[in-house]
């Protein structure tokens, strides 16, 4: 499987203040390095996806700026799948998961399928931004942008998606959405 690694970044952090929460540190780490050092076990590249505005130069990984700005995460994806190309497989999670479970991205692995376009978490809902993509529903997400329908769970019921039931430590509140949940966990 030739995997890419994606992280979004591109978040306006409205809930989280004027800072950019994937610079946000847990024990003087940044977000965004700490899902980057989680997912680099498996995959070979990683990328951070990014608006225009953002700054990660320092973070030493290649950065990809939102090809179609202010879309949000549908946005990200497209990037990043636009990125990847029709032949590979893309792993995109968000940049602020506040805990990654070891086994969560291996058993993504596990049950990906050549025929499959997706392979996800589902518990009451879809977790899109941690999901191994398939490069060839890039048409589809681009359809989907100029319809309008920017929500990304949308995607899972038009292509060929594995749903996996949710890991048992997976967290009740799995992303940092504002400061004083960062602030809770570093505690």
């Amino acid at each position: 499987m030739e995997l890419q690694g994606y992280i979004l970044t591109g978040g306006k952090s409205t809930r989280f203040g004027h800072e950019d929460k994937a610079l946000a540190t847990i024990d003087g780490v940044s977000l965004v390095e700490r899902v980057a050092e989680c997912i680099g076990k498996h995959c070979p590249s990683i990328h951070l996806v990014k608006s225009s505005t953002q700054n990660y130069e320092h973070l030493n990984y290649p950065t990809l700026v939102d090809r179609l700005p202010g879309l949000g995460p549908l946005g990200g994806i497209d990037t990043a799948l636009t990125h990847a190309g029709p032949k590979r497989w893309a792993f995109i999670c968000a940049c602020d998961l506040s805990l990654m479970g070891a086994s969560w991205l291996p058993s993504l692995l596990a049950a990906a399928k050549l025929q499959a376009d997706a392979v996800v978490f589902k518990g009451a809902r879809y977790e899109p931004l941690f999901t191994l993509y398939h490069g060839r529903i890039g048409p589809l997400v681009r359809q989907h942008i100029a319809q309008g329908h920017l929500a990304p769970h949308r995607l899972f019921g038009k292509i060929n998606t594995t749903a996996l039931k949710m890991p048992e430590d997976w967290p009740r509140e799995p992303s940092f959405n504002t400061r004083e949940s960062l602030e809770a966990f570093n505690e």
